[in-house]
């Protein structure tokens, strides 16, 4: 069986349209829907997903689609304790977390 991660890397290239290098957020939420539906981080990332429903964002890059699945691995409490702000994340993941930790108070 292959890994998550496998997976995750050839459902972005084999979705994306082929003279780019980024989803629309439409296609991107649905892929992400769909690749982490019965995850243990599926509820982490409809929280991401109703985020970006609120961004004026009409892209996601391979970058942010790579290290999306890295994040959620490496951040495995929804408090984001182990968030490491100096670690080089797409802006968009700075965002999330800044509004999670906000929410949480």
């Amino acid at each position: 069986m292959a890994s998550l991660s496998c997976i995750n890397i050839a459902q972005f290239q084999y979705v994306k349209p082929v003279s780019t290098k980024f989803l629309s957020v439409d296609l991107a939420k649905m892929c992400w829907g769909l690749l982490f539906e019965g995850d243990k981080d599926e509820r982490r990332v409809k929280m991401f997903i109703e985020f970006l429903g609120g961004k004026k964002v009409r892209s996601i890059t391979k970058d942010t689609w790579d290290l999306f699945l890295k994040f959620l691995r490496s951040t495995p409490n929804a408090d984001y304790e182990k968030y490491d702000r100096n670690a080089a994340w797409p802006v968009l993941i700075d965002q999330f977390v800044d509004g999670c930790v906000e929410k949480l108070g």
